[in-house]
């Protein structure tokens, strides 16, 4: 390649890939459901930080489209939750999830529209 890196095309949503950010997202919640047994104001964010964290590792590793836009989505959920939760800000959360459920939603039809598919004749 003459020294030069190509960069790896954003892709559709795979079983490993699926796997995969199911892994992370399991080990990275259950330290944060400990943490909230004891600091409440994470209980309502920790589901959206591990969701956001998962995704930006799932965009690392298999460039997933959509979770190079859901991730920071759910990560802005999950700093808005902890807000709302030490009373910073007064914002329902069901309202914070429903705009993330959407952001997320429509990330997932952008990759639907726009990502790389797999090539299925190799099979």
């Amino acid at each position: 390649m003459n020294g030069q890196t190509k960069a790896a095309a954003a892709c559709c949503t795979t079983p490993s890939a699926i796997c995969f950010w199911l892994e992370i997202f399991f080990a990275v919640l259950a330290p944060l459901i400990v943490i909230a047994v004891f600091w409440h104001p994470l209980s309502s964010a920790a589901g959206a930080f591990a969701a956001g964290i998962a995704c930006g590792a799932n965009w690392l590793k298999n460039r997933t489209y959509h979770c190079g836009i859901s991730g920071p989505i759910l990560l802005a959920a999950g700093a808005l939750l902890l807000f709302a939760g030490m009373r910073f800000i007064d914002v329902s959360p069901s309202v914070i999830w429903i705009v993330a459920a959407a952001g997320v939603a429509l990330s997932l039809c952008l990759e639907w529209r726009y990502a790389k598919r797999p090539d299925r004749s190799a099979a």
